[in-house]
């Protein structure tokens, strides 16, 4: 995989193929089992997995909540999801074909508590320290998190009020929005609208994000000046070369090749290559109060 860090990439194929399928748009969640539920107050949820669909195409969309602030995504263009089998998650939620081969390391956690509200062009995913917002069409995922985290009780009796005003909604149209719910939100987290997911002619799964500073034009990522956000960094990838731990505005290949023409300035990802990232931004609006928000995303893939 590659990335071109800096503001409005992503993940995306070194190839030129042509795209085979992209995630465009869900419009159903599917419902979670009854036995989810895990508080009598109503309104919090913690299935292993919530799954949403398109009617118009097979995509789906897996979000696992980990922890209240730990979440997992699976994408599947054919409307099967592979069994899990994994031998570097060593948190998990699920069950997987090699827990007993790795049951000395692995620790098996419990879902956690997520309430979910629906509105007309989107899905809100709320726990105590995140809402995750996947929007219908187009489809993109959006990850935000809580300055000021929520107590169990309180996310519990916010949760409460909130599926209450839903049920009331479906009877008088009227919704109510839940303060507690949407306030102090930091975005640490956005897919790129019409490139979330997409499946190129190997049948490989790219993904695009943005992130704060980012602009999107006509679906493509724009490709303006790293110092538009000159408080944005990005650190990680494994082993690599430069004069600077932090990559923004830099291409980083995850490659275990020989590197021809190697370049110790700027020749990246070497032979310890990961698939994992920490993105820090820091508001530098004056206007506002100063914030900071880190975000860690792990690609579990064995795609070069």
């Amino acid at each position: 995989q590659t990335s071109t860090v800096g503001p409005g990439s992503g993940f995306e194929s070194t190839s030129t193929m042509a795209t085979a399928a992209a995630l465009l748009s869900l419009d159903r969640m599917l419902a979670v089992p009854a036995d989810a539920a895990v508080d009598g107050r109503g309104g919090v949820v913690a299935p292993t997995y919530f799954t949403f669909v398109s009617s118009t195409d097979a995509p789906r969309v897996r979000l696992y909540f980990i922890t209240d602030s730990a979440v997992r995504v699976r994408v599947s263009f054919s409307g099967e999801f592979e069994q899990e089998r994994s031998y570097t998650l060593r948190t998990t939620t699920w069950k997987d074909a090699y827990d007993d081969v790795l049951k000395g390391d692995r620790v098996r956690l419990q879902p956690a508590q997520v309430h979910v509200e629906e509105v007309p062009t989107a899905w809100h995913l709320h726990t105590a320290s995140l809402r995750i917002t996947i929007t219908k069409q187009p489809c993109k995922i959006e990850g935000y998190c809580r300055s000021n985290p929520l107590g169990d009780d309180d996310f519990a009796n916010a949760a409460a009020r909130s599926a209450a005003a839903q049920n009331e909604a479906a009877t008088t149209g009227v919704k109510t929005s839940i303060a507690e719910l949407h306030e102090n939100l930091v975005l640490v987290h956005a897919d790129l609208a019409t490139r979330a997911a997409v499946r190129d002619a190997m049948g490989r799964i790219l993904h695009c994000s943005t992130y704060r500073g980012g602009r999107e034009h006509e679906g493509q990522p724009a490709r303006s000046a790293v110092a538009a956000t000159p408080a944005c960094r990005f650190y990680g990838f494994g082993e690599s070369s430069g004069s600077s731990i932090d990559k923004a505005g830099q291409r980083v290949r995850c490659s275990p090749h020989d590197a021809i023409g190697y370049d110790a300035t700027s020749s990246a990802a070497l032979y310890k290559h990961v698939p994992f990232y920490i993105k820090f931004s820091r508001s530098m609006d004056k206007a506002v109060a100063e914030s900071t928000a880190a975000v860690g995303v792990y690609y579990h893939t064995l795609y070069d």
